[in-house]
């Protein structure tokens, strides 16, 4: 049982300095809440490493107070560009840990905690423009490209374990840099859709080790592609087929620049029809 209650207050304006400029500024309390694997007492195994995963039954909400403040840009018909700074301080962030045990099988399990507090800082560039639009069709580019500066106050416990050094290091799971980009392109009278779909992210820590001299374990950043396609016939009928992870980037993990798991998940091929009643 995870009992919580708490005031979530939110509070935004927005200034319209031109037609085509308008400033927003928002300040809001928000929570995450701790999964049901990281708060179960039962012993699994992850997926990925076949490591030990020991939940922790301790594990309290994380609050959140968040800043933003976003220029918006609108030209042409549909078009948009925003530039945004916003900044997240979060108490009790929950974070993929080390088990505090002993025994060799502990010493590489996998538990969640919660530490002190992080820092978030960031800034987002983001766009939605339509190259081509007419009543035939639509060919428009989406993407938003930031930047996040993070750091952790660790506990007096965590510190024990990976030494003193590594408080302030970024947040688990946190990449410094991450970028999504789509292209589609829509026919209407043929009543078909194609759509680009590319997702990247710079290094982030997966979990940290045992004492500073080791270092945390890392899953190297890299790029996922898809492509997924839609035809509609007699306005009943709908195909669906999509390529998923085209160009199959290895999944990596290294531990000071040693690699120490590399695989691959292969690219998977879908398709679908449906039939609306």
């Amino acid at each position: 049982v995870l009992d919580t209650d708490n005031w979530f207050p939110a509070l935004n304006m927005t200034w319209r300095a031109t037609d085509e400029l308008q400033l927003r500024i928002g300040v809001s309390e928000t929570v995450s809440y701790p999964g049901l694997v990281e708060r179960s007492d039962s012993r699994v195994f992850d997926p990925k490493t076949d490591n030990v995963i020991i939940g922790n039954s301790s594990l309290v909400v994380a609050e959140i107070t968040n800043f933003d403040f976003r220029a918006e840009y609108y030209f042409g018909d549909t078009s948009r560009a925003s530039l945004a700074l916003f900044k997240k301080d979060i108490d009790n962030p929950v974070e993929r840990a080390l088990a505090d045990s002993s025994g060799s099988q502990a010493a590489s399990a996998i538990t969640y905690k919660n530490q002190i507090s992080a820092e978030l800082d960031g800034i987002e560039l983001d766009f939605n423009i339509n190259l081509i639009d007419t009543d035939a069709h639509t060919l428009f580019v989406n993407g938003n490209l930031s930047y996040i500066d993070s750091a952790v106050e660790l506990s007096t416990s965590q510190l024990r374990l990976e030494g003193e050094s590594a408080n302030g290091r970024p947040l688990q799971a946190q990449s410094e840099y991450l970028a999504n980009l789509q292209i589609g392109y829509d026919h209407y009278p043929s009543e078909q859709k194609i759509t680009l779909l590319v997702n990247w992210f710079d290094d982030r820590i997966y979990r940290i080790a045992r004492g500073a001299a080791r270092g945390p374990i890392v899953e190297e950043g890299r790029a996922v592609i898809d492509v997924t396609y839609e035809k509609t016939f007699a306005a009943q009928w709908t195909f669906k087929g999509s390529v998923k992870n085209i160009t199959n980037e290895p999944i990596s993990y290294v531990q000071n620049n040693n690699q120490i798991e590399l695989y691959e998940i292969g690219t998977s091929i879908g398709a679908s029809l449906s039939y609306q009643f």
